[in-house]
């Protein structure tokens, strides 16, 4: 079983990743992703994901995200501002 911290630190590094990826700050890129569930896919699935690449993982969160409703369109955008 994993610890806590070696989770808590994958979340982190993947939260920074994606929000560079989507060019947008962290924070928005936390929000996005709690509303979404992707947090909470990477906390279930971290036995697996923790294994693959950045990329991979990424491309993971936001199929997760877009399943449960998440649009990282201009819409969205407009949201957070």
């Amino acid at each position: 079983m994993p610890s806590k911290a070696n989770v808590l630190e994958f979340i982190i590094y993947i939260i920074r990743e994606f929000s560079r990826e989507m060019k947008m700050t962290v924070p928005n890129a936390y929000k996005y992703l709690i509303k979404y569930q992707g947090i909470k896919f990477l906390e279930k699935h971290y036995g697996y994901e923790h294994t693959l690449g950045t990329d991979e993982i990424i491309e993971n969160v936001i199929q997760v995200c877009k399943n449960n409703g998440g649009d990282l369109g201009w819409s969205y955008i407009m949201d957070l501002i």
